[in-house]
């Protein structure tokens, strides 16, 4: 078995997962830093994906940066949280 391969989620996944089938979620929710301690028990699991601003923003990014490095994860992409929104309804970026 190959041990260089790296694997990401994105945070979302250990949260209520909302979605358009089920608005209020499927599971409770969590606070981020419980996400991302249950996230740093997944076996292989070394990066984790945000939304902006709903996930990590300019209020959280040092405790997010802290928790990470505590945590050995790594940030691996943050999805500007735009889709949402009627101003970008033509496109965004």
């Amino acid at each position: 078995m190959r041990t260089d391969l790296k694997f990401s989620a994105g945070i979302w996944v250990f949260g209520p997962a909302k979605d358009r089938f089920c608005p209020v979620g499927y599971r409770d929710a969590r606070p981020l830093q419980e996400r991302f301690e249950q996230a740093s028990q997944v076996k292989g699991l070394k990066g984790i994906e945000f939304h902006y601003p709903s996930e990590v923003s300019e209020e959280n990014v040092d405790s997010t940066r802290k928790l990470l490095k505590k945590l050995n994860l790594e940030p691996v992409f943050v999805a500007p949280g735009l889709f949402g929104e009627p101003k970008w309804k033509m496109g965004s970026l």
